[in-house]
């Protein structure tokens, strides 16, 4: 079995499904199940169980999980203390928008030996990291986007899927149900995200309630993700956003899992087209695979 193996099976694992998994490598479905039924066969034993909705682990895929991310571990790490030895280092800008996942990604490159001190944090909105990055002010930027972003003059790499909630205040009529689906917020005040900042999560939320039959009332506009939990807080509006961006823990509002089918948007890299630079697609190439070997 060779390590395309255990990537391929490490990144099916966490998205549980084959349709993202494919998009996040950069490759086919039918590719992806290819690679999964040749680990499955020297195995010799069903690593997936097939649902309505994507795949689900088996006993065996869990404890293939365990090993294969440990493997994987090991030779980033061996490639990292390889490259230190040869070549000098180089200080990184990264942008970001304020939310937690920045210190999971910190938290998950320290793990995997990598010098993260060698990082310059710069936060920012989309608008500004876009235009931060094409300028060469900012190495890489994260942000927020759809299936089907681009940009022009960048690449984006795409390394999480984000589920997206129903977040209220936890005072609000529903705060109390185990889910909600869509239609029992058609009649709510939504709160959207300041264009251009954060136009993906805005036309996300639109395209996903306008699917669901109704056009939302949106009573207030945020210049930010933390703005926007603020005044959900109130109880004056609602909104549909991913977790991470304050603890769950944060008291006045909650996350509420939505019905039906799986919302979400994507946590993705961005950088300048032909920045060949290896300390850039270095890094890029860490965070996707690991960050995909990470259960969600």
């Amino acid at each position: 079995m060779e390590l395309k193996h255990l990537r391929y099976f490490l990144v099916t694992a966490t998205e549980k499904n084959i349709s993202r998994s494919a998009k996040l490598l950069h490759t086919s479905q039918p590719s992806v199940s290819r690679i999964i039924q040749e680990a499955e066969n020297e195995i010799g034993t069903p690593l997936f169980i097939r649902t309505a909705n994507g795949v689900e682990v088996t006993l065996a895929g869990e404890r293939l999980f365990k090993h294969a991310s440990h493997v994987v571990s090991i030779m980033d790490k061996g490639l990292i203390d390889i490259r230190r030895s040869v070549e000098p280092l180089q200080k990184i800008k990264l942008g970001f928008i304020a939310s937690t996942l920045l210190f999971d990604l910190l938290e998950l490159l320290r793990s995997r030996q990598y010098d993260v001190s060698m990082l310059e944090c710069h936060e920012n909105n989309f608008h500004n990291q876009v235009q931060s990055v094409l300028n060469n002010t900012i190495d890489i930027g994260i942000i927020g986007t759809e299936d089907d972003t681009q940009i022009d003059g960048l690449c984006i790499e795409k390394f999480k899927t984000l589920k997206l909630f129903a977040v209220m205040a936890s005072t609000h009529r529903l705060s109390g149900r185990k889910s909600v689906c869509l239609n029992d917020l058609q009649n709510e005040k939504f709160i959207a995200l300041s264009d251009p900042f954060f136009k993906n999560f805005t036309r996300t939320d639109y395209n996903i309630t306008t699917q669901a039959g109704f056009t939302p009332e949106i009573a207030y506009e945020a210049s930010g993700l933390i703005s926007a939990l603020a005044t959900v807080s109130t109880g004056a509006c609602i909104g549909l956003l991913p977790r991470g961006i304050l603890p769950s823990t944060t008291p006045g509002f909650i996350y509420v899992p939505l019905q039906g089918e799986e919302l979400y948007i994507h946590a993705s890299c961005i950088y300048r087209k032909g920045d060949s630079r290896k300390a850039i697609t270095d890094l890029i190439s860490i965070v996707k695979r690991n960050y995909t070997s990470t259960p969600l």
